[in-house]
């Protein structure tokens, strides 16, 4: 009588086992590099929304509510590592003006760290005399949002 054995030998199970473990592998680091890409791409997307938002209020000479703001010079965007925050710039100002503060997630940084920028009221642009880079990092990654001496807001992408 003969016997047939059915089943798979230990070096077989060991071969499938290691191409499926070198799969998964490469599929995690993919995803991960995938994942830093959005994450950085949406701190972008988020940042230039704000900064349309505060030129709108300065074209339009929005003032702050329930603070006394006679003269509205714009708004002002101050830049650290890890966040920013925007504020009208008014004389004479009584009380304080209420600001904004946005935190980024957390490895995402700001990197140089930019300069404060003031949109000028009635679009009459920023107070800068060149672009400024908003670089944002994340790991290996590196976005750049770019801010024209016109206020013009320029998605320069991925670097």
């Amino acid at each position: 009588m003969s016997r047939t054995q059915v089943g798979f030998t230990l070096l077989e199970v060991l071969v499938a086992m290691t191409t499926i473990v070198v799969i998964i592998g490469l599929a995690s680091a993919s995803y991960s590099k995938f994942n830093r890409k959005e994450t950085i791409k949406q701190v972008a997307l988020t940042l230039k929304a704000n900064l349309r938002a505060i030129q709108f209020k300065a074209i339009n000479g929005q003032k702050p509510v329930n603070v006394m703001c006679t003269q509205l010079d714009g708004y002002t965007i101050s830049f650290t590592a890890s966040s920013y925050t925007y504020s009208a710039t008014c004389m004479p100002l009584a009380g304080s003006a209420p600001s904004t503060s946005v935190a980024l997630p957390r490895g995402v940084s700001f990197s140089p760290v930019p300069s404060a920028i003031l949109y000028k009221v009635l679009g009459k642009g920023t107070d800068k005399a060149s672009t400024v880079d908003i670089t944002m990092r994340l790991g290996t990654e590196t976005y750049i949002v770019q801010v024209k001496p016109n206020g013009e807001i320029v998605d320069a992408g991925f670097q």
